[in-house]
């Protein structure tokens, strides 16, 4: 019998994070402390806790074929979310967001590209 899992439907994005020792001024150049990609999206950030936790996770979600959705499933994998529910868009563009996070402060901003 296949086990059950629970089922995460909406929002996979690629977070860039920025990390930077001040946040920057408005005009200017800030060089940043360390710069990573990481899978976001609430329904995403959900199967990553439900994994961690041990608990059997799908995503439901749609995706553009392209260089981040080959990160994102590569990490759905890694984690051992089943993807088999994704809806595979004919064109567009996966969401993206910037975020530039203050490791001083702790405070953070987001800039969303959303398609």
């Amino acid at each position: 019998m296949e086990q059950k899992k629970i089922l995460c439907v909406g929002l996979v994005c690629l977070d860039i994070i920025n990390v930077v020792d001040k946040f920057p001024e408005e005009d200017t150049d800030t060089r940043c402390v360390s710069q990573r990609w990481q899978r976001g999206g609430n329904a995403s950030n959900s199967c990553t806790v439900l994994s961690l936790l041990g608990a059997p996770c799908a995503f439901m979600g749609s995706l553009a074929a392209g260089p981040i959705a080959d990160f994102i499933v590569g990490d759905f994998s890694r984690r051992g979310v089943d993807i088999s529910g994704v809806a595979w868009q004919q064109r567009g563009e996966t969401p993206c967001a910037c975020c530039i996070v203050c490791q001083k402060s702790g405070s953070r901003t987001v800039v969303l590209y959303d398609t």
